[in-house]
């Protein structure tokens, strides 16, 4: 490790450091309030005596001194010495203690008396400098001829505080003391900790590219890609669409599949966010929700389908009819559908194989959000059907060894694994965040930013894509087509999409009030018109879109009237047909002639579902002779009029 590691440490475990300083200083401080105090007195004694009989010299004399207190040092703090002197001194416990010191070069003795009170630590040290010199001959054993001499050279004084406890020491000691074991702690944590906190570990870890570092910012926000365009978070979402680009020679894959070792580490937001910054950079995109178990994507775009990918993959639905598309966006959703019995079958399937390689014909991008890779196995089904695999993991959440089982995972299957994202990275954690977002972050703070409108999914019906709405799949007849998904908008039409570059804010003005006018009322009288002569007229409802048989009749058009005064012959329609809409024609007197019976004819069958050349024909009707038509169709009104002949 680098210093700069020995710092990064530093500053992701400083709590424990902290604490560990604060817990040592505070017992520190706690013992010293609990200890008795202790006061200390000394006194400074001089050694002195006679020389031996065959000697009178004076450096023999000093020599001789020297050696004695010398001895003597040992021999005053013992226990014998120290109860002697505090029994003729009168001193009744206290807890004395004593240290005596002498250089060996000089004659001096200095001795301390420490005590529980100041009075008998000074009684003690006084009592040294009156009884030493007895004590010392007792203990050595000494005959009476010989003698000691033992001089005072500075009286004890009274103490005036106490020399132990001294809290502040005490208090430096325990914070020290828990800096040392914070320091250990914090190294010994960090060797030990097995999840993933910087992205840059993911490269040494896996051996596999790094497509991004997604940071961990407005994470209420599902899509910042839509509500705030303009963040640091949206702006990584891009650099990973760039990196995709650039992952083979060949440009960005047709489809990727998203996943992640585990769940809960952002992989659906991931590819939802991805979807959107992929359609914005012109390419027509699909988001496959595969996540057949738990699934999300429908929730972050309001969608609730009830048709979707299990439904495609069972048959009862070509995926043309359950795509959704995103108002604004050149993005479609096909959502998970209901929850099937078993989905790794399905995703697993050839069917499911094959509607990828469909999508991938019908779209420039494909992304599919799949379960987790380490507790199912769905996304490696689904990995090896599509042009790569994307692992997400989410700092300080994955662990290193199931990063690592994933991918291996990934590769075991022989699919394509184009990178790893880094998501929800922190900023103090990141050992690169201040190269890689620091000028995205100083860019895009210049102005504050609004969260923009959420998406809108179309309401309307489901509609294929141009190249695939002829020769579509009859709807089962034991079912209902698809309804309308139900959206509430999010905001008003035109808003949906956030724009680039944030408009000036210009200053209101108040709203104007005029008064209301008034003008007078014009009263018109109502035309009335003479009454005008029409045509006998006659249609025959036996068949749909047949022309009418016009003809006149044996009888003529009317009693006592020739035929010529009816050159043309015109369409005769019964007056049960005919109903109010002719209620105002003159028709001749003597009634209308009789039209011939039709042949009886088969009773109706409505069809479960128009042919596939009915498309073609205008407002879904049959071409002429393709078969009986239900009464509603029968009655075209504006076709029989187009038919009739001209006056």
């Amino acid at each position: 490790m680098e210093l700069a590691d020995y710092l990064r440490v530093l500053r992701r475990r400083w709590w424990l450091v902290a604490l560990a300083i604060v817990v040592c200083a505070t017992g520190a401080f706690a013992a010293s309030l609990t200890q008795t105090p202790r006061y200390t007195s000394g006194v400074q004694l001089l050694v002195g005596g006679s020389p031996s009989e065959t000697g009178n010299e004076e450096l023999v004399a000093r020599q001789l001194a020297a050696q004695r207190a010398g001895s003597y040092s040992l021999l005053i703090p013992a226990p014998p010495a120290v109860a002697d002197i505090a029994q003729r001194a009168g001193v009744v416990g206290g807890n004395p203690v004593v240290t005596a010191t002498a250089d060996g070069t000089s004659p001096y003795i200095n001795v301390s008396v420490t005590a529980d009170s100041p009075q008998k630590a000074q009684k003690i040290a006084a009592g040294y400098g009156r009884w030493t010199a007895q004590v010392v001959s007792t203990l050595e054993q000494r005959p009476a001829t010989s003698s000691v001499k033992i001089s005072v050279m500075a009286q004890p004084g009274l103490p005036t505080s106490p020399v132990s406890p001294n809290p502040l020491r005490n208090l430096l000691i325990g914070a020290a003391i828990g800096l040392v074991l914070g320091l250990g702690s914090a190294l010994g944590r960090e060797a030990l900790d097995a999840r993933v906190r910087d992205s840059s570990e993911i490269e040494k870890l896996t051996g596999v590219t790094l497509l991004g570092s997604i940071p961990k910012e407005h994470s209420g926000d599902s899509l910042p890609t839509i509500t705030r365009p303009r963040s640091g978070r949206a702006e990584a979402y891009r650099h990973v669409r760039t990196n995709l680009e650039f992952t083979s020679v060949d440009g960005m894959p047709r489809s990727i599949v998203v996943t992640s070792p585990a769940p809960g580490e952002g992989k659906s937001s991931t590819a939802a966010n991805l979807a959107i910054v992929a359609a914005r950079s012109g390419r027509n995109v699909v988001l496959v929700d595969a996540d057949l178990r738990k699934p999300t994507v429908a929730k972050y775009f309001g969608v609730q389908a009830s048709v979707g990918l299990s439904d495609v993959l069972n048959g009862r639905w070509r995926w043309q009819e359950a795509l959704v598309p995103v108002q604004g966006e050149n993005l479609h959703i096909l959502a998970s559908g209901p929850v099937p019995r078993f989905p790794s079958e399905l995703v697993g399937s050839a069917r499911m194989a094959a509607v990828i390689q469909e999508l991938e014909e019908a779209f420039d991008f494909v992304i599919v959000d799949s379960p987790p890779v380490l507790p199912v196995s769905d996304a490696l089904v689904i990995g090896v059907n599509v042009g790569g695999v994307v692992v997400v993991a989410r700092m300080i959440e994955t662990r290193r060894a199931a990063l690592k089982r994933a991918v291996d995972a990934v590769a075991k299957v022989n699919a394509t694994l184009l990178g790893v994202i880094g998501n929800a990275v922190v900023k103090h954690e990141e050992k690169a965040y201040g190269e890689g977002y620091g000028y995205a972050y100083g860019y895009t703070s210049s102005a504050s930013e609004e969260p923009s409108a959420p998406p809108v999914v179309a309401p309307a019906e489901r509609r294929a894509p141009e190249s695939h709405r002829r020769g579509r799949h009859a709807r089962p007849a034991d079912g209902p087509p698809p309804a309308a998904v139900p959206v509430e908008p999010s905001a008003p039409a035109g808003e949906q999409r956030a724009p680039d570059v944030v408009p000036p804010a210009y200053p209101a003005y108040p709203a104007q009030t005029y008064p209301a006018q008034t003008y007078p009322t014009q009263t018109y009288p109502a035309p009335t018109y003479p009454a005008q002569p029409g045509p006998d007229l006659t249609v025959d409802l036996r068949g749909s879109h047949q022309p009418a048989q016009f003809g006149a009749s044996e009888q003529g058009f009317g009693a006592g009237r020739p035929p010529a005064q009816h050159p043309a012959p015109y369409p005769v329609i019964p007056p049960s047909a005919a109903g109010s809409l002719f209620a105002d024609a003159q028709y001749p007197p003597g009634g209308y002639p009789q039209a011939p019976v039709p042949p009886p004819q088969p009773p109706f069958v409505a069809p479960s579902s128009p042919p596939a050349s009915w498309a073609d024909e205008p407002w879904g009707m049959p071409p002429q002779g393709s078969g009986p038509l239900s009464p509603p169709d029968a009655l075209r009104l504006d076709d029989i009029m187009r038919q009739r002949p001209k006056d």
